[in-house]
């Protein structure tokens, strides 16, 4: 399903970015300068609903935790 559990809004590299928690995994998009969403990246790695998201301070690492009891690290480089 298209169901989003969870986001979470950062800054990397003079851009801003919303990471959106579902199903499988995380979608990562950017904010353009016209105020629209554009799709980055899909980060896929778990089995159930993504229910946290978090960034760390670097901006370089992306991790996320599933009802299926995993948590998934994803780089942003």
């Amino acid at each position: 399903d298209g169901e989003a559990s969870c986001h979470i809004t950062f800054e990397k590299d003079g851009k801003n970015f919303v990471a959106v928690g579902h199903r499988f995994g995380v979608s990562l998009f950017e904010f353009t300068k016209q105020f629209e969403l554009r799709l980055v990246r899909k980060l896929i790695g778990h089995q159930q609903m993504v229910t946290a998201i978090a960034v760390s301070e670097d901006r370089r690492l992306l991790l996320s935790l599933s009802n299926d009891g995993t948590i998934c690290c994803f780089t942003l480089e």
